[in-house]
């Protein structure tokens, strides 16, 4: 607007100027050399020269301004196609943070499912800790109670040991052993003899140990004598049949015979849970027959090695009277 209000003042001014007359053909202004011009006509021809000047200026703005109308236009349709791009972008963005926000929702769901039972697999682990040190705690007692006995019984043992030393110095001489092999002989000559030799032979030694068993249990002493001496003679449990043949002597008062098998019984088998039971029953043979020293050795083992027995007890008392 401000370029098209500038040429119309200057045309305006062009034509005020070429309404005047000229004289003598002075003042021509399409002559290309015009000549006698006035100072106002020759205004006007240089003001013609900006006019013609300022339309070419005009015309290259022209060319210019549609280049710059054009560079435009493909802006434009590069920021429509960005916009698009920008769109399509945003659609994906969008799209992403929904699976975002559904991805965050499933791990925190599943983080709080993580959570839980992670608490309780540490539940779980406290728990088998604690298990664990109460195993410890009855190991280590039990172990503790362990070596504690193992002790008592080396201890127990030792004195057995020496118990065995001291009853093969002191108690049986070479003598009495004779004296113990000719019991024996005596024995098995007497179940040798009559229709008990024919009845045991007939029957199985688990049968007559079974049928011993029986005629003990019935106080029955010295029909059960031939049963322990032919199980013995056959080498069935030699060590618990050499006791329950001491013991029938026992009750039928032959101590001497009682001794013998008390102390063959207590060298087969010096572990065995009736030794208390033999030790007394031994000691009251030995007092019985008149070995006082012998019978107070036996109180005295028993006493000390099984100080909580009813045996024991009774070996106290006993050993009272002796003193």
């Amino acid at each position: 607007m401000k370029y098209f209000f500038l040429i119309y003042i200057l045309s305006s001014i062009y034509l005020l100027a070429a309404s005047e007359p000229s004289a003598l053909g002075a003042g021509e202004f399409d002559s290309n050399n015009p000549y006698g011009l006035t100072d106002k006509e020759k205004l006007v021809i240089k003001n013609q020269k900006n006019v013609d000047n300022l339309k070419k200026n005009l015309k290259e703005l022209k060319n210019k301004d549609y280049l710059v109308n054009q560079k435009i236009t493909q802006l434009e349709e590069k920021l429509v196609g960005l916009q698009t791009v920008l769109e399509g972008l945003n659609g994906s963005v969008t799209n992403q943070k929904h699976n975002g926000l559904q991805f965050s929702t499933q791990l925190s769901t599943q983080s709080k499912e993580f959570s839980t039972r992670l608490d309780g697999i540490e539940t779980q682990i406290d728990n088998i800790e604690k298990k664990l040190n109460e195993y410890n705690s009855t190991f280590e007692n039990i172990s503790n109670e362990y070596n504690q006995s193992f002790v008592k019984f080396k201890d127990i043992f030792t004195q057995l040991s020496d118990l065995i030393s001291k009853i093969n110095q002191d108690y049986v001489s070479k003598a009495e052993f004779e004296a113990f092999k000719n019991l024996i002989l005596d024995e098995f000559q007497k179940i040798n003899q009559g229709d008990i030799k024919d009845y045991l032979r007939s029957k199985t030694n688990f049968e007559i140990y079974k049928e011993a068993e029986e005629l003990f249990e019935k106080k029955l002493y010295s029909k059960v004598i031939p049963y322990y001496i032919y199980l013995i003679d056959h080498n069935f449990k030699p060590a618990t049949h050499n006791y329950y043949l001491a013991e029938s002597y026992y009750y039928t008062k032959q101590y001497k015979s009682a001794v013998a098998h008390y102390t063959q019984s207590y060298k087969l088998y010096p572990k065995g849970d009736w030794i208390p039971n033999l030790l007394l029953h031994s000691g009251i043979s030995l007092q019985n027959i008149g070995d006082f020293v012998k019978a107070k050795n036996f109180y005295e083992t028993l006493i000390s090695n099984f100080s909580n027995s009813k045996e024991a007890n009774e070996a106290k008392e006993l050993l009272k009277k002796l003193n």
